[in-house]
């Protein structure tokens, strides 16, 4: 029974890839102190370690890099520092089974008149199974760590800084974990060029003109903070990627998405962008259950990133909270097959614009926009139902060219039509208008003229409270219109009629 067991745990260890006779008889070897058996420097005890020892630097100043060949644990004293020399590296170099503890690395130094650029200070190239925790790196203006052809690689609570035209990490691999890290202050923060199974999570990415970009690589960017200023906070250039519960401001734009790019783009908040919250430039992308406010621009721009771009097809937009942007909250251009549902498009400037595109918009709340609640123009084909366009300036405008298939809309409050507004003989009141004394000042608004369909109604949609909830109140009148399961908006009612 005892010989099962054993050839159990030695075929657990090979599958592994545990170099078990090695980790049996581990030695931990001392790098500094005045011990007469440590090393001088930490390439010697790395020459003198067997596979499956344990290197414990003790505190102080070591220069230069080294290679590291064989399965071994590198164990830090928070006060041991490595500098490096422009042109040294440490490089991992077709090993595996190692462990990186407490690394902190800076790099001195300039180019040369001879070198056109530096290597990255730690390679790990051709490796398996390789671990990074609580590391600090100053890159300097090289490529801080540079991840290539290899696999199950973790790096977590580190911490990556440099200049601005240096790089955080790139990343050629396979299956590479990437955790509770800072990297603040670099060109690329992180630049993911190939691979799959990459799981960018929990980190924060600072002050980077781009803080992540996307090649052709399978990757998952979870609930990071990502904060500017900076170009693009994500950028996706390739690949099939899943990023979801991110938080992402105070770029040019929050995430740029482009052909042949494939995304799921959903539960993020992105806001405070100087440009576009979401810069949609590819098809196959489903943009959902995220929060896109107070950008200068379009909350949400999809579309053709240049006139000889061909037409873009298939993609979703959907239950979104779309609002405070200074153009549009959703802007569909030069696109086929676009579904826009149960989206609030809430105190934009316009709410949803098309334009020379085939979507269906369907089961939306747009509201308090402040020009146009839906605006529709150029070769235009929309299918428009069960939308409700209430309090904008203007409800519905479309131009001559625009084919409009519209049924069972609530179109109601809207201040504006054919362009004037009307001061008099109107009787739908509002009175949730504040003013500067802290009073409340009675608005006159029009009836919805701009229906544009005999099945679309003016009712009262009667919100919960405007601004606020959006959803019906359960005395609501659209819900003796409509019958269960059918009711116009992003949001159930409270409750609704037979």
């Amino acid at each position: 029974m005892q010989s099962l067991a054993y050839v159990v745990l030695i075929a657990l260890l090979l599958a592994f890839g545990l170099p078990c006779s090695d980790h049996a008889h581990a030695r931990t070897l001392q790098v500094g102190g005045k011990s007469k058996t440590s090393f001088k420097t930490i390439t010697q005890a790395v020459r003198k370690a067997r596979s499956g020892d344990v290197i414990a630097i003790g505190a102080g100043l070591y220069r230069g890099g080294f290679d590291i060949r064989k399965s071994l644990s590198l164990r830090f004293d928070s006060r041991a520092k490595i500098r490096l020399s422009a042109g040294q590296s440490i490089r991992l170099i077709g090993v595996k089974n190692i462990v990186l503890s407490n690394l902190n690395i800076g790099l001195v130094g300039k180019l040369n008149k001879k070198q056109k650029s530096l290597p990255p200070l730690l390679l790990i190239t051709g490796s398996k199974n390789i671990k990074i925790n609580d590391c600090r790196i100053f890159s300097g203006i090289a490529v801080a760590i540079y991840i290539n052809k290899s696999s199950d690689v973790s790096i977590e609570n580190c911490r990556i800084s440099g200049h601005s035209s240096a790089t955080g990490l790139v990343v050629s691999a396979d299956r590479v974990f990437i955790a509770k890290t800072v990297i603040t202050g670099v060109n690329m923060g992180l630049y993911v060029r190939s691979g799959k199974g990459i799981v960018i999570a929990e980190n924060l990415f600072d002050a980077n003109n781009t803080s992540i970009r996307i090649g052709s690589s399978k990757t998952d960017i979870v609930s990071n903070t990502i904060s500017g200023p900076g170009k693009i906070g994500i950028w996706l250039l390739g690949g099939n990627s899943a990023v979801a519960g991110n938080s992402i401001r105070r770029y040019k734009y929050g995430i740029a998405a482009l052909a042949p790019a494939q995304a799921i783009i959903s539960g993020n908040r992105i806001g405070q962008n100087s440009s576009y919250g979401l810069y949609i430039g590819g098809p196959n992308f489903v943009i959902s259950r995220n929060t896109v406010s107070y950008n200068h621009r379009q909350g949400i721009y999809w579309g053709k990133p240049v006139k000889a771009g061909p037409r873009l097809t298939t993609s979703e937009i959907r239950q979104n909270v779309i609002t405070g942007n200074g153009v549009s909250g959703i802007s569909i251009v030069d696109g086929d097959s676009v579904s826009v549902s149960q989206n609030l498009l809430e105190n934009n400037h316009f709410g949803l614009s098309v334009t020379n595109s085939s979507v269906e918009i369907f089961n939306n709340t747009v509201v308090m926009s402040k020009g146009i609640g839906i605006y529709l123009y150029g070769q235009a084909k929309v299918q428009l139902r069960q939308n409700i366009i209430a309090d904008n300036a203007k409800g519905i405008s479309k131009t001559a060219d625009v084919v409009l298939n519209s049924a069972k809309n609530i179109v109601y409050g809207n201040m504006i039509r054919q362009g004037f507004k009307l001061y008099d003989t109107n009787y739908v009141k509002q009175d949730w208008l504040p003013v500067s004394q802290g009073q409340e000042l009675l608005v006159k608004i029009m009836p919805a003229y701009d229906l544009k369909a005999k099945d679309s109604q003016n009712i009262n949609p009667g919100f919960v409270k405007l601004g606020h909830d959006y959803r019906l109140r359960s005395d609501s009148a659209v819900l003796g219109h409509f019958p269960r399961g059918s009711v116009p908006g992003a949001f159930p009612a409270l409750s609704s009629k037979k």
